[in-house]
């Protein structure tokens, strides 16, 4: 037996649930191409879901945000040229991935990078290396320009998976506010292909710039640690929300808690608490199941990898997806990690994965590998190459011809626990009738929680009562409650409520400094009133106004939304804020949804410092900042700016 728990039990054959039922792996006759490698194991489960995934290769779907994450699982070992010219064709008028239109909202562009990588490594291809330098450049100075939180250092918008998913954030959260969000995900996969950068450009020749991007992922993994980690839970949060005062996220992002483990985010003893505290689910995605397992090895836990193998089993063969399963075979049985002095071995198996393993058929470079691997464990008693003692378990990178490696294990892994149970679910999230004079009211208020009251992200007080007053306050202030179980486990908060006097704002009408009106709206006077700005009219808007004080405000823009949804828009605009000659950082405006004339939707919030006097702006569509629209532009009407003293 493999791994057991309450709906099944994982066996060397097959998987056998609690009703009885027995799922089997079925490969088909036409077997995969002779090129690719081949697996064989006493564990004839594994062996069949290995050969499933190795013939789903020629049918994978290209059009999925995990296409890069593949890659950089398995793919690239497997089929390297493939993996290249996939990657190659989802660079596009400079951009890449498959959300380069909605990007900085979402995108899949920071695993391009690491996918890329994989691929150079593996192959050695320079002409490769420089080819995809220079999109990892391009995207990394992009985003530091435009997604970079200058007070923070973390990275805004949504990375892979979470972008499409559900149960990462509260469902209130608007296309903004997911941008506005600090995601693990995303920043973990940021810091990686910026320390990715600077390799290439070590690789390349180029010192001092891989020095100022191999200190810039230094500093991005430290503000990961010191903003995303949860002492009390042992494990990071999945992303900080809420806007101008962010809370962090109770939800569990297991891919962004095994990619930072795999990227060395997390400090070795972070990844084994991670580890040793988190639940995998047993009807996690196979590529969750694959990617948990491949850090549970790094953490070197035994319970929590064999419960990722038997929850990957279980969950290909109830899903038919085993593209990602051969990462579990080269990855964690045969440890493999490629770099560019060659192939490093440190396998990581189980007691219950007893027996001979065989990598066959390994095409590396300019040489064919047959990988042995005897024994369990985690340590390399011995490691040949043809019959001849290594001092190190490395395969070089110049070898030539056909060889075989044997390895022999010892040892074995931790026996640290991993939790066998879910958590309890969260409390449901507030729903507020907010008043700002008079009584608020929690619309489903539930007598078993406690709700908590917070003032600019701090804790402020209890609720004993589904009506309450706000906690009286000056200046620009923001209201948050969030329901807490008899566990003490909160959930998300309700939708913020931002109270603004009116003395702490100023409201600029675009409309009086550049060419007014819009042909989108029909009525000639009411389109007077607004300012439409695309990559030719009004592609710099400027303006000024008067500060009664100098001080940090808070700058968004209320904007029209032109299209029903993402999927129609398919384009996030985005315009850069100049505050008295300085940039201060991008503005984005989501086509999401639709908005009457007179009450538009806002955008993301900046913060800028302005002088007692008359200060300057400029709104502009900066090339090459914000041309994410180069093949259809879409225009932005705007109604006014608000500007609010903190």
């Amino acid at each position: 037996m493999i791994y057991s728990c309450s709906e099944f039990t994982v066996f060397t054959d097959s998987v056998v649930s609690d009703s009885g039922n027995v799922l089997t792996a079925t490969v088909s006759e036409a077997r995969y191409s002779i090129e690719y490698p081949r697996y064989s194991s006493r564990q004839t489960l594994i062996n069949q879901l290995y050969e499933a995934g190795v013939e789903g290769i020629d049918g994978v779907n290209l059009n999925t945000r995990d296409i890069c994450l593949s890659i950089y699982l398995s793919l690239a070992y497997i089929d390297p040229r493939r993996s290249m010219e996939i990657l190659r064709g989802m660079v596009s008028d400079g951009w890449m991935g498959l959300d380069a239109k909605i990007w900085p909202l979402a995108g899949n562009q920071a695993m391009w990078v690491v996918a890329a990588w994989e691929v150079y490594k593996v192959t050695g291809d320079n002409a490769w290396l420089r080819e995809a330098r220079d999109v990892t450049a391009s995207f990394i100075d992009n985003g530091l320009l435009v997604c970079m939180d200058r007070n923070t250092g973390l990275f805004h918008g949504v990375q892979g998976k979470v972008a499409g998913s559900s149960g990462y954030c509260p469902q209130w959260m608007g296309p903004v506010d997911m941008y506005q969000a600090c995601w693990l995900a995303a920043n973990v996969e940021y810091a990686e292909a910026i320390r990715i950068l600077s390799k290439m450009d070590m690789a390349l020749g180029s010192l001092e710039t891989s020095k100022d991007y191999g200190d810039l992922h230094v500093k991005l993994a430290d503000d990961i640690n010191m903003n995303f980690w949860m002492a009390d839970k042992e494990r990071y949060s999945s992303c900080l929300y809420g806007n101008l005062y962010p809370m962090q996220s109770p939800a569990v992002d297991l891919t962004g808690l095994s990619l930072g483990i795999l990227f060395s985010v997390a400090t070795d003893d972070m990844a084994k608490v991670i580890v040793g505290s988190t639940y995998l689910p047993v009807r996690s995605r196979p590529i969750e199941a694959v990617l948990w397992g491949v850090a549970s090895a790094k953490a070197n836990n035994n319970d929590a990898l064999c419960a990722a193998i038997g929850v990957l089993c279980h969950s290909v063969l109830q899903s038919g997806d085993a593209i990602d399963v051969p990462a579990l075979n080269f990855r964690v049985i045969a440890g493999m990690s490629f770099g560019q002095e060659g192939i490093r071995f440190a396998p990581k198996v189980p007691t219950v994965l007893r027996g001979e393993k065989v990598i066959d058929n390994f095409h590396y470079r300019g040489s064919v590998l047959r990988i042995e691997i005897v024994g369990t464990g985690n340590i390399v008693e011995s490691f040949y190459i043809d019959d001849k003692v290594q001092r190190s378990p490395l395969v070089k990178s110049d070898i030539e011809g056909h060889h075989t490696v044997r390895i022999v294990l010892s040892g074995e892994l931790d026996k640290d626990d991993a939790p066998e149970n879910p958590p309890s679910p969260f409390p449901a999230t507030p729903v507020v009738q907010w008043r700002t004079s008079g009584t608020s009211k929690i619309v489903n208020y539930d007598d078993r929680y406690i709700y908590n009251v917070y003032v600019n992200g701090v804790y402020n007080d209890e609720l004993e009562h589904s009506t309450f007053l706000l906690p009286s306050s000056s200046g620009s202030t923001v209201y948050a409650i969030e329901a807490e179980n008899s566990s003490g486990e909160g959930g998300f908060v309700c939708r913020p409520l931002w109270v603004v006097p009116k003395d702490r704002q100023t409201l600029v009408q675009p409309e009086y400094f550049v060419k007014r009106g819009t042909g989108l709206i029909e009525d000639k006077i009411i389109s007077k009133r607004y300012v439409e700005s695309t990559r030719i009219k009004n592609r710099s808007i400027k303006f000024y106004t008067d500060s009664m004080s100098a001080g940090e405000y808070y700058i968004d823009v209320n904007y029209m939304a032109l299209g029903d949804s993402l999927l129609s828009s398919d384009i996030c605009p985005i315009r850069m804020l100049y505050v008295n000659g300085q940039r201060t950082g991008a503005l984005i405006f989501p086509q999401s949804g639709s908005s009457t004339f007179g009450s538009g939707l806002f955008s993301n919030v900046l913060t800028a410092h302005l002088r007692q006097g008359k200060n300057t702006f400029e709104i502009v569509r900066e090339v090459p900042y914000c041309v994410n629209d180069v093949r259809n532009p879409l225009p932005i009407v705007i109604d006014y700016v608000r500007m609010i003293r903190k």
